[in-house]
């Protein structure tokens, strides 16, 4: 189990004593890209704290938890932040090693294990919860857009807004900090990786003419889940016990949390790098069932994919922006093998989606 630094586990301590917490049990959770999680043992109970990635704002955190709280209403089983002993669900914690504050919320911990990401019962299963996850989110009164998110094409609104600190910008060896657009984030990501830019900003032209054809800006939005994948969803004695993970929550049409969730539980093992037409066909189909498809809708899931990998790609280079070596080539595995895995099978995918709705 890896260790925590001294200096870390000193933070943590301070932190959870906002809500009465003393000598806990830390363990480190190794698992998410955006933010990060520790397992924490106090007595009989146990909870998951979240430090948050810190470029994202304390509106947007709150967006997150309003929404955990409708969910929890409605009788999903959520994991709903819970207050410090001031009412907070949210604590601020000054690094001395950055300047920019942490921010954490501490959850319940739920029991479970996740499902099988490729069974066709568990697809079956997981098309029907998301129907019914999606109509409890629309019933909550609109929020409106989330900060720092916009649909999944407009990656202009996920560009990170970095703090104007001159302490971040001494810090930074990346020139990136002041760009606003991708655009602008793509052409300084050429000088680095011109063949990786040049094909991502191919794939996102191509993509950005295709959702205009479709009129992917006419479709409504709703809230989705952003994340909703085998690891988010826990089951015990095949009874549900949690849907996690509520960080990506946004505006979108419907239709982008099908790309996530096919890309996530309907890729082809062992190498995970193309779509199985017929994993594709047993969730959408349970969904279809539920929360019936329109044809427009439809002929949007292959499109919406494709700017999921784009997507993809985009976070990536925010890592690199943001000082994390791996993200320069961590497009790679995306523009070299999933793109052109899903435009050989994009009509063997459209095939089976006809054939589930």
């Amino acid at each position: 189990m890896p260790r925590i630094a001294a200096h870390t586990r000193h933070e943590l301590h301070q932190v959870l004593s906002h809500w009465g917490i003393t000598a806990p049990g830390l363990h480190d959770i190794r698992s998410g890209r955006v933010n990060k999680h520790w397992r924490v043992e106090a007595g009989a109970n146990r909870y998951a704290l979240r430090r948050y990635n810190p470029h994202r704002s304390p509106d947007a955190i709150r967006y997150e938890h309003d929404v955990l709280r409708h969910m929890k209403r409605k009788g999903w089983p959520v994991a709903v932040p819970l207050r410090t002993e001031d009412g907070s669900t949210i604590v601020s914690e000054n690094n001395s090693s950055d300047a920019r504050a942490s921010a954490y919320s501490l959850f319940p911990f739920l029991p479970g294990r996740p499902g099988l990401p490729h069974s066709p019962r568990y697809l079956r299963i997981k098309g029907g919860l998301l129907a019914r996850l999606h109509g409890d989110l629309a019933s909550l009164p609109s929020k409106g857009q989330r900060d720092g998110f916009g649909r999944l094409s407009d990656l202009d609104a996920y560009v990170p807004r970095f703090p104007a600190s001159q302490k971040n910008a001494q810090r930074s060896s990346k020139p990136g900090r002041s760009l606003a657009t991708f655009d602008a984030v793509l052409d300084e990501y050429a000088k680095e990786q011109p063949r990786l830019a040049e094909q991502i900003q191919a794939a996102r032209e191509h993509g950005l003419d295709e959702l205009a054809r479709l009129g992917y800006e006419s479709f409504p939005d709703t809230l989705v889940h952003g994340d909703f994948h085998t690891e988010n969803i826990f089951f015990q004695r095949r009874r549900l016990t949690a849907i996690l993970d509520f960080d990506l929550v946004h505006m979108d049409t419907r239709i982008a949390d099908f790309a996530l969730a096919i890309v996530g539980d309907c890729a082809e093992p062992p190498a995970y790098t193309a779509i199985d037409p017929v994993s594709v066909k047993a969730f959408v189909a349970a969904y279809h069932t539920e929360s019936p498809l329109t044809a427009p809708e439809v002929r949007l899931i292959v499109p919406m994919i494709r700017a999921y990998y784009v997507w993809l790609c985009s976070f990536s280079i925010f890592r690199w922006l943001d000082g994390h070596p791996k993200g320069a080539l961590g497009p790679a595995r995306t523009v070299d093998q999933r793109l052109p895995n899903l435009e050989a099978r994009a009509a063997a995918i459209e095939r089976a989606l006809r054939h589930a709705t």
